[in-house]
């Protein structure tokens, strides 16, 4: 946006545009969006981060009509918790609110069992994990119309994710066959293909 129209900033209350890449007083006020939406951004530094009712966040979930957020609440280097959540979310078909959790928990466990590749990736894991959120009402299930991101490549594909829907329909997958690899918890399962691993 700063080297094409303009840097998009929270005045007011309103979201406006400024032509400037250093704000310098004079914004223009956009208009209020008709549609409710979801808004999730993985590559935005700080743009979760709410200070006050002028932040880029409260004025998405207000003025912006935004519905569920997903964001940073710091400058961003890692990204793997956000860009997961896109990937669950735009090219495997679940819910921005699965897609956030079920991001959460692989990284989760990649930490629990220590699966990364040197002191510098934990660091990035345990970076995102304490500063990725999740705005709105998680049980509100919103998809995206059509899956909007290439399906992930296999080495770099996360985990299926099963959710169940209660505990009553909780169905046993630890005898899965095949070489598929299964972490399982109360309410949903993360399913490893036979020739990926977990930890990546």
């Amino acid at each position: 946006m700063p080297f094409s129209r303009g840097n998009i900033i929270a005045r007011d209350g309103v979201f406006a545009a400024t032509p400037q890449v250093e704000w310098n007083g004079a914004a223009a006020p956009l208009a209020q969006p008709r549609a409710e939406k979801v808004w999730i951004a993985p590559g935005n530094c700080l743009i979760a981060n709410h200070v006050d009712s002028q932040d880029m966040v409260m004025t998405a979930l207000s003025f912006g009509r935004v519905n569920q957020f997903v964001g940073y609440t710091v400058p961003t280097w890692f990204g793997f918790a956000g860009w997961t959540a896109w990937r669950y979310f735009g090219a495997m078909g679940h819910s921005l609110s699965e897609s956030h959790y079920a991001a959460c928990q692989w990284l989760e466990l990649r930490l629990m069992r220590g699966d990364f590749a040197d002191e510098r990736e934990k660091e990035g894991l345990l970076w995102d994990r304490d500063a990725t959120v999740f705005y709105g009402d998680p049980v509100q299930r919103v998809y995206t119309a059509s899956a909007e991101t290439p399906p992930p490549e296999a080495a770099h594909a996360p985990p299926r994710l099963v959710v169940f829907p209660s505990a009553s329909d909780k169905r046993r997958l630890a005898d899965a066959t095949g070489g598929w690899r299964i972490f399982e918890a109360d309410d949903f399962a993360l399913i490893f293909k036979p020739d990926s691993k977990p930890d990546r």
